[in-house]
């Protein structure tokens, strides 16, 4: 009896994406699984697809995306005990990035055929949106929001550097507080990380991992564009923590507020505006991982398909 397995995937890129989930199928097929392929229409669909997958106990999820398409499918997935595997389409991947999953349908179909690919890894929740790899707050939600839509789909990650420097010229940078374990902090621009990767390109939470049930919390208090400029020349080279004004604190909760509702962003996407809390959610999803990249400990034993 062929085991079943959900596909979610969002068909922007159109006829060639088409194509190449035809083949995966047929991959998929091969190893014994019926594939049921269902697209994203609209917004937070593929949360409603992974929710409908869990509650009817299917036997895999395949998420196929950037990473707004697979946040949104760990929000319907979140704490269930069907494991995810992510074939990744889109502009930055940074998750995949992370876990050094492999990009093409045969490779991805090798990894969900391994006895000694899944791991339990930990998330982290920004509000009520869980997440990733990161939630910003201040800059760089305000340049999310400002990017145009229409040159992000021609030009992919310069559409972020553009905008980032066009709104880093008019930035004012406004004071943040965070409640830390009894402590407070101060700074104009925070980063939340639950994982090494910022964007596909830079790392502001460097110590981060989605083996270890902890948040990184870096905190930048410059007031000047050029203080900012600087810090973004010390993260390209990873030097940023040694930096003066820059604070990193690891923890399993933060609660954050301003004077102004700054905005928030996770996984690349505008969720809402301070205050927040940030909280670590330990054990919280199953994921096909090429063994050697998480912690053994993380290993699920015994499982196979």
């Amino acid at each position: 009896m062929n085991k079943l397995a959900m596909l979610i995937y969002n068909p922007r890129s159109g006829r060639q994406r088409e194509i190449a989930v035809k083949g995966f199928v047929e991959l998929m097929n091969q190893k014994g699984f019926q594939v049921e392929v269902r697209q994203t229409e609209r917004a937070n669909h593929a949360t409603e697809l992974a929710r409908e997958a869990v509650n009817r106990n299917i036997e895999l999820v395949v998420a196929h995306g950037g990473d707004g398409t697979l946040n949104e499918v760990l929000q319907g997935m979140v704490r269930s005990q069907i494991p995810l595997a992510v074939w990744p389409g889109g502009t930055a991947n940074v998750v995949a990035l992370d876990l050094k999953l492999p990009k093409t349908p045969h490779e991805i179909v090798n990894l969900i055929s391994r006895s000694d690919s899944r791991y339990r890894i930990h998330v982290a929740l920004a509000g009520t949106r869980y997440y990733f790899f990161t939630a910003g707050i201040g800059l760089d939600a305000e340049i999310i929001e400002a990017v145009d839509s229409e040159l992000k789909k021609q030009i992919g990650k310069g559409a972020f550097w553009l905008a980032g420097f066009s709104h880093l010229a008019k930035w004012n940078p406004t004071p943040i507080t965070l409640q830390i374990d009894g402590k407070v902090y101060q700074g104009t621009f925070v980063i939340i990380g639950k994982s090494f990767g910022y964007g596909g390109t830079l790392s502001l939470t460097p110590h981060a991992r989605l083996d270890e049930d902890m948040l990184d919390v870096c905190i930048f208090s410059g007031t000047s564009k050029l203080k900012y400029i600087s810090y973004l020349a010390s993260c390209l080279s990873n030097s940023q923590l040694q930096r003066k004004g820059v604070t990193y604190v690891k923890t399993r909760r933060v609660e954050v507020s301003s004077i102004v509702a700054l905005p928030v962003q996770a996984d690349g996407e505008v969720i809402g505006n301070l205050p927040m809390t940030f909280e670590v959610v330990p054990n919280a999803l199953t994921m096909f991982v090429p063994p050697g990249v998480l912690r053994q400990s993380q290993q699920i034993q015994n499982i196979t398909f």
